[in-house]
């Protein structure tokens, strides 16, 4: 009868501990407010550009860093830098190398321009942010992703993604 309640009283640790050590889920991030867009381009009733990160199109090839910061990318005031703007295309570029926590593709819309700021690196002395909805395949939540054209980078992976190509096979 010792023995097991012993054994018991083992198994009722070692499952506690267990649990214990188990890592929390990841939190679900809050929904963002989205900013008041100043200007808008449509087409077909979608934002553009717009696109998906399986496509055959263009993407970063080379290994970018991933950004410890939780709020590079998701904020107005850490926007991913790709500027300067006479480099045309770099968001797209960073766009299609976009992917999910565990490498699914994703799918993006332009919202529109937001957030003006001043930029030495634009004629007129000020930019805009470009807005991107973001959605990760197999999940339901949307996530904005704040773009800066003006200022130079490097553009960075912002939390929460991984690039394509990137993980290990």
């Amino acid at each position: 009868m010792r023995r097991s309640s012993l054994r018991l009283c083992i198994a009722l640790t070692l499952s506690a501990l267990i649990t214990a050590c188990q890592a929390p889920p990841a939190p679900t991030p809050p929904p963002q407010a989205a900013p008041e867009i100043l200007a808008k381009s449509t087409k077909a009733g979608k934002g553009v550009p717009n696109g998906r990160s399986d496509t055959q199109a263009p993407y970063f090839r080379t290994p970018l860093l991933t950004s410890r910061d939780p709020d590079y990318g998701f904020t107005k005031e850490k926007p991913i830098k790709v500027g300067p703007r006479l480099r045309t295309g770099v968001h797209i570029l960073l766009l299609n190398a976009l992917r999910g926590p565990q490498g699914q593709p994703l799918e993006y819309e332009r919202q529109g321009a937001c957030c003006e700021f001043p930029s030495v690196h634009s004629p007129l002395g000020l930019g805009l942010l470009d807005v991107y909805r973001v959605r990760v395949d197999g999940t339901d939540q949307d996530r904005l992703i704040y773009v800066d054209m003006y200022e130079p980078g490097p553009p960075q992976i912002p939390v929460g993604f991984t690039q394509r190509g990137a993980l290990a096979s």
